[in-house]
């Protein structure tokens, strides 16, 4: 290479060649890991690589030494200017480096410098799980905090530290190439960041490896290759983008066979795009050009890599699913759902009291449109009191007629008739004395409680009682329930019982392939695999504004059922499908998650036209009501159809 011509000077020998090179090499290949041993071997790799050249002069000039600039310590932490502070860590991290004052001041030097490259595969990992996390020490979240202001917002990922950290060691024009997680494209934790890498950097290629975390990483994450220039974008820049799709379909019997056959269909989709200035398609990437303007005009949302996007720019008059419905989460058991989940036959038989036992539905019970309940129920032990939902057996001391028991239990503190943890009594206390408290002790004492009129649900407080240490010794973030302050047969996340007990809402599964919503008009109630879809008091502002245009449209008034079908027939349309999975991350086995932001882009047109809206409510209705199965060919007519008018709503608002 021309930077390197001095080393072939007519005047230069042999010897002085090879010294210089590896020189050279030690010069300007450093590295930073915070493993030792990780680092350890890629000194030993890059020994190797210049083995040949090292052997040549140590023959040749016995006194000559080479250091490689690799070392291990934490690159994402400034070194401090008194090596007192950081000196004793540094040697230990770095055992095998002799001299290590030295060694250490020849680090504070590498990693104030700016590079030409930075390349890297950085840890990945959320900073806020506990322990394990790759960043769980409270001050050195804070430092990052204020170091890394545009990557260090919310519940963000450690490696968009990294790539905020990349940029700024780079020299000017210089270029970074970083395999991360892909998710920093549409996570809201990422806002930031997206804005510094749009607006500061010049964005070249973003490569989404998603299927392939597995093939490459022997894990299940999402791998995405981003390369950009520390330079300001030029008007006009455009970056290549490269999705992959999941499939089946990867040539070769061995690992580094499919793995190389993916790199070559990658690169053919490179060449192609670099070379016509067009989208390719081949197997199962897809890639264009994007202007980089529209990551800047995106970087708090989300970016769109979709080569194919047509997704239509927001209109200010339309609605989206998020601004008229909130979304929440089904119920969380938290374990033994076997035990909350039953048939019908065998509430029945077990009597179970109707209060605590609702109609339940699993996402597959879901299809588009219409809910089909399977008779299955699930056992809720929450009921309401006053205007909130409580524990079953919570004990409502003036509900008491033994006013001296009440005074009692009072005195106990005891707030729920099964917590066996206080005794009444000296009877109770008799029992625990003998036996302990469990499963068979604790049969007696709800028998003994319930003799006092303690219980108000006798049949369900024996039924969990029978399974009483399975449920009493559920561990959820490492935690039982009752060292969260919850009761041992509650649920882990029971969420607000007015949202998930409503009668009028709409349904979806949390992952999708494609959009999935049904009305749902009896209050079934879902695991956290459902998402519950209805107005609150969060979006009542816009919900009322809507309620008004529908009630005018039509001429008269209008039902929360008819205002919810309309919502549903733009949720289920083609274009909700393209905003909730177009360009998106999917899972490791190819769905898609609705989240409040996804239906963020999903547009809900002003009702306009009373002849058309009205002929689609009356088709979505036909298709909700109808008992028996379409066959797939009239569905998807009467879909069709839906999908039309949809699509003129949106164009005449």
């Amino acid at each position: 290479m021309q930077c390197h011509s001095h080393l072939y000077l007519r005047n230069t020998s042999s010897i002085q060649r090879t010294e210089e090179t590896l020189r050279t090499i030690s010069r300007n290949v450093n590295g930073v890991d915070l493993h030792p041993f990780a680092s350890f071997l890629t000194t030993l790799n890059v020994l190797f690589a210049v083995l040949p050249l090292y052997v040549r002069a140590r023959k040749d000039n016995p006194d000559f030494v080479i250091d490689f600039n690799i070392f291990a310590w934490d690159s994402l932490e400034p070194p401090s200017d008194q090596p007192k502070d950081q000196l004793p860590m540094f040697a230990q991290m770095n055992s095998r480096i002799q001299r290590t004052e030295d060694a250490f001041d020849r680090y504070k030097e590498i990693i104030r410098t700016q590079f030409d490259r930075v390349f890297g595969n950085p840890p990945w990992g959320g900073v806020l799980k506990g322990p394990l996390a790759p960043v769980y020490d409270t001050q050195k979240k804070q430092t990052f905090k204020k170091t890394y202001a545009s990557a260090a917002q919310g519940k963000y990922d450690v490696y968009g530290l990294f790539m905020q950290r990349s940029l700024r060691l780079l020299r000017e024009n210089g270029e970074f190439a970083l395999i991360t997680q892909g998710t920093y494209l549409e996570k809201e934790w990422a806002g930031g960041l997206r804005a510094l890498l749009s607006h500061n950097a010049t964005i070249s290629w973003i490569v989404d490896l998603n299927p392939f975390g597995q093939l490459f990483f022997k894990a299940m994450n999402a791998p995405c290759i981003t390369v950009a220039r520390n330079v300001a974008p030029a008007p006009g820049s455009k970056l290549g983008a490269i999705l992959s799709k999941r499939t089946t379909d990867v040539a070769g019997s061995k690992a580094n066979e499919r793995q190389e056959y993916v790199a070559q269909i990658i690169r053919k989709v490179a060449a192609s795009i670099a070379a016509t200035h067009a989208t390719a398609t081949v197997s199962f990437a897809e890639g264009g050009l994007i202007p980089q303007i529209t990551l800047q005009e995106t970087s708090s949302s989300r970016w769109n890599l979709s080569p194919s996007r047509v997704i239509a720019e927001a209109n200010k008059n339309w609605y989206t699913g998020a601004e008229l419905l909130e979304v929440r989460q089904g119920v969380t058991p938290g374990g033994c759902l076997d035990v909350f989940l039953l048939d019908e036959p065998v509430t029945k038989h077990l009597k179970l009291e109707k209060a605590l036992v609702h109609h339940a539905i699993k996402t597959k019970d879901l299809a588009r449109w219409a809910v089909e309940w399977r008779g299955r129920m699930l056992l809720y032990p929450y009921h309401k009191h006053g205007d909130n939902y409580v524990p079953a057996f919570t004990i409502d001391l003036a509900e008491l007629k033994n006013k001296k028991l009440a005074k009692r239990l009072t005195e106990l503190g005891l707030k729920d008739a099964l917590d066996f943890d206080l005794q009444i009594d000296d009877w109770e206390r008799e029992i625990v004395r003998k036996a302990g408290v469990q499963q068979e002790s604790v049969v007696k004492l709800l028998q003994h409680r319930v003799a006092l009129g303690l219980i108000q649900y006798p049949h369900t407080a024996r039924y969990l009682i029978e399974h009483y240490e399975r449920l009493f010794n559920r561990v959820f973030e490492k935690k039982r329930f009752t060292e969260s302050g919850k009761g041992w047969y509650e649920y882990h996340r029971p969420r607000d019982a007015k949202i998930v007990l409503a009668s009028e809402r709409i349904l979806s599964p949390r992952l999708i392939r494609s959009a999935r919503f049904a009305l749902d008009t009896n209050g079934r109630l879902s695991d956290d695999a459902c998402l519950f879809l209805q107005p609150t008091s969060k979006t009542q502002r816009a919900w009322s504004s809507f309620a008004k245009q529908l009630q005018t449209c039509l001429g008269r008034d209008v039902t929360r059922r008819e205002l919810l079908t309309y919502c549903l027939c733009f949720l289920n349309s083609t274009v909700a499908t393209k905003a909730l999975t177009e360009g998106r991350q999917p899972t490791p086995k190819g769905s898609y998650q609705i989240t409040e932001q996804s239906l963020r882009e999903v547009p809900i047109a002003p009702p306009v036209g009373k002849r058309a809206v009205s002929e689609m409510l009356r088709l979505a209705n036909h298709i909700i009501e109808t008992k028996d199965p379409f066959a797939a060919e009239q569905l998807a007519g009467l879909e069709a159809k839906i999908d039309g008018i949809v699509s003129d709503l949106l164009k005449k608002s």
